[in-house]
């Protein structure tokens, strides 16, 4: 990968460079002409001991017009338009996927080393010839292969082994870890240009709540719908969001404040539970969409040459999402439903004070189309509506947890699981206290796997 930087883009784009872009890409003349008259009698002076002499402006777009980003992007547009790269870069379902670009940050992807070389210098070429110089100290290669040298003109171009790209640190080894590091660290930062706010007791906690949700939490997620979820990251997440809720109430570790009773106080959201919600609609949002997006594209790939390494894996990013999502993001209402039980889902490192009834309920909102909730139990204590066995100890109870009914039109083998689910028929309305083993709590789905 190269990540590709120019020397002062805005201020360096050739004018006349820039009118025959507009014509090429069909914008209409009057626009065109409009454009050509807000620059024309655009001058400058320089000033020193005294004031000098006006002189004209002949490149460069104007700094904080709206305008300008598009006149910078159409430029960009048309030079990638000049180069032909269609046989170069990664092969993604047929189709070569050798740049992206947002603005004019730019990162290229090849296969081998002697490729780089070309499509730099060729850029490189097509660029001048827009007025734009790359920026040869500040362009930056990775790679996961053996570092040849690449040089543009008479430079070299420097290796790294990490780099921040669209304020996401892109790395070979351990990526995701990093950027969570990296999150944590801008999170307290933000955190405590704020301590005006969270850490005065004067204030009601609703404000900090609305601050810490808005300002704080949003930080510390960010870009969290690429993730793949671990339970080392997630325990970071956890220990970062709870050190800033007891300093908001001005508490200690020595106070030995339970979770619940600190979430109880603060109200705020919570981290992971934020990040899966994020997660699940960008991914519906992302595969309902009917334009051409690389972003598509790489979720549907499925990569052919070459096999994953023998030994514990790397968690990949679908790793999170159950078996067989793909076939339900067609139908939002499906989706969202499906979301619910994905988003509130217990973590299995949440504890033994977590119940099994939440494992029923999520698990039968994956194999149903109509749930109603009436009470969710978090503790064997307060089990409702089931009789749950477990190893050495019974916990029974006598109210309704939910309604779960199962349709005809659903087909057998989804009604079929679902009915050893709950040890029912097909079609039924659970209303009396039922016997579930532990076993049966998390049950393989008809999407192929266990759930949870």
């Amino acid at each position: 990968m190269a990540f590709v930087d120019y020397n002062k883009a805005f201020d360096s784009l050739s004018h006349s460079y820039i009118w025959k872009t507009l014509e090429k890409q069909g914008v209409e003349r009057k626009y065109i002409r409009i454009i050509k008259e807000i620059y024309r009698r655009t001058t400058a002076t320089i000033q020193l001991e005294q004031q000098g002499e006006e002189f004209g402006i002949e490149k460069g777009v104007r700094q904080g017009d709206p305008l300008s980003p598009k006149l910078s992007i159409a430029v960009l547009e048309d030079i990638f338009r000049n180069l032909d790269w269609e046989h170069f870069g990664i092969n993604i379902n047929g189709s070569n996927l050798n740049h992206l670009r947002f603005a004019d940050d730019i990162v290229l992807f090849v296969e081998k080393p002697g490729t780089l070389q070309t499509i730099l210098q060729q850029l490189d070429g097509e660029s001048r010839k827009a007025g734009l110089c790359m920026n040869l100290t500040q362009t930056k290669l990775i790679t996961n292969a053996v570092k040849e040298n690449i040089v543009i003109g008479e430079e070299s171009i420097e290796y790294v082994d990490e780099y921040i790209y669209l304020r996401q640190t892109i790395s070979i080894n351990d990526q995701y870890s990093k950027e969570i590091d990296r999150r944590i660290s801008n999170t307290w930062k933000r955190y405590w240009s704020l301590k005006e706010i969270t850490k005065n007791e004067a204030i009601p906690m609703a404000i900090k709540n609305k601050l810490y949700n808005t300002c704080i939490l949003s930080c510390l997620t960010y870009g969290c719908q690429t993730w793949p979820t671990t339970s080392k990251n997630n325990q970071k997440l956890i220990v970062c969001q709870r050190n800033m809720e007891r300093r908001m109430l001005n508490i200690r570790l020595q106070d030995r404040w339970t979770t619940l009773k600190i979430r109880k106080r603060t109200k705020v959201r919570d981290v992971l539970k934020n990040i899966r919600k994020l997660k699940w609609n960008w991914t519906g949002h992302t595969m309902r969409t009917n334009k051409e997006k690389w972003t598509k594209d790489v979720l549907e790939w499925y990569p052919r040459n070459g096999k994953r390494k023998r030994g514990g894996q790397i968690k990949r990013w679908e790793d999170d999402l159950p078996k067989g999502w793909r076939r339900s993001t067609g139908d939002r209402e499906e989706w969202q439903k499906l979301g619910v039980a994905y988003v509130d889902r217990q973590p299995k490192w949440f504890g033994k004070s977590s119940g099994f009834s939440w494992k029923v309920v999520a698990t039968a909102a994956l194999c149903t189309t109509e749930i109603n909730v009436k009470t969710l139990p978090t503790q064997p204590k307060r089990m409702s509506n089931a009789t749950l066995v477990k190893p050495g100890r019974k916990h029974e109870s006598t109210q309704p947890v939910a309604d779960i009914r199962i349709p005809d039109r659903l087909g057998t083998p989804l009604a079929a699981s679902a009915a050893v689910l709950m040890k029912k028929p097909s079609n039924f309305t659970m209303k009396r206290p039922c016997r579930i083993s532990e076993r049966q709590a998390s049950p393989r789905s008809p999407l192929g796997r266990p759930i949870y």
